[in-house]
């Protein structure tokens, strides 16, 4: 391999490695040490989190995956587990996605009876350090002995039937993803669910003219259920956190790369002239 094939081949790896988004923050339970109400990471609030074996149920990966509950987690002062995904962010990264893995059970008594459900909230964070706004995942059984979910940026701490557009055919791990974006300088989120085999099974779009990206929002801020209700418990598994640069960011990144190899090729023409 001769001088000029390294410098490009060095040069595209680095420029290929740096536009990557990286993972700030990822929990998948494995960890034979872990517990709750570690800051920054996962907090009962007034449920139960518990590290589970795969069994009955099997982590959506690796071996171990958490239950929170059973029973009814109620909202306001009472409400379900949640994290802090490592740690709150008062600075726009370019855009961000978190992603958690739920075990959807139709089995469970509570669809039958009409009360299984929860709320899931993903929040964008102002640079004032302070809540800017939810984005809400809502799943809840209905009288029609069906689970079906949605989505708003509010939770009624209850089943929200009103929000509840698109039926769960079968029992299994779903992926609930939020991507936080940029466009046209206001933010934009993805709210998706994806079955086990990555297939769509839910998405929508949320915004709002007041979430300006250069003064208001911030980066993440928590993953909250504001409420949980079943009766044998919900399995819950990857916790992941993604942010992902700036595209000038991406640019100046790229340029410096290709600057450093055309330092680095003169350099190399210059010592063979001499």
């Amino acid at each position: 391999m001769n001088n000029r094939t390294r410098i490009l081949l060095g040069t595209c790896l680095l420029v290929g490695a740096i536009q990557l988004p990286a993972q700030v923050y990822t929990q998948g339970f494995e960890d034979p040490g872990w517990v709750p109400n570690t800051y920054p990471d996962w907090n009962e609030y007034s449920s139960t989190l518990t590290r589970v074996a795969s069994g009955s149920i099997t982590a959506a990966s690796g071996g171990y995956y958490a239950q929170v509950g059973p029973g009814l987690i109620e909202g306001g002062t009472d409400s379900g587990a949640f994290t802090r995904l490592g740690g709150y962010s008062s600075t726009w990264p370019g855009g961000f996605t978190t992603s958690l893995d739920i075990f959807i059970d139709l089995t469970d008594a509570g669809v039958a009876a009409g009360t299984y459900g929860f709320d899931l909230s993903s929040a964008a964070n102002g640079q004032d350090a302070l809540h800017q706004r939810d984005f809400i995942f809502h799943v809840g059984a209905l009288n029609d002995g069906n689970v079906w979910l949605g989505a708003s940026n509010n939770s009624s701490f209850e089943i929200n039937s009103g929000a509840l557009t698109t039926q769960i055919m079968s029992s299994g791990w779903y992926t609930f993803q939020t991507d936080f974006t940029d466009v046209g300088g206001i933010l934009s989120v993805d709210l998706s669910v994806f079955d086990s085999g990555g297939s769509t099974v839910f998405t929508t779009t949320r915004s709002s003219a007041e979430d300006i990206i250069a003064t208001e929002v911030g980066g993440n801020r928590y993953m909250w259920f504001t409420y949980v209700d079943t009766v044998d418990g919900l399995a819950i598994d990857n916790a992941i956190l993604t942010a992902v640069p700036e595209p000038s960011t991406y640019a100046l990144l790229s340029f410096a790369a290709l600057g450093l190899g055309l330092v680095i090729r003169r350099r190399l023409r210059s010592h063979k002239s001499d």
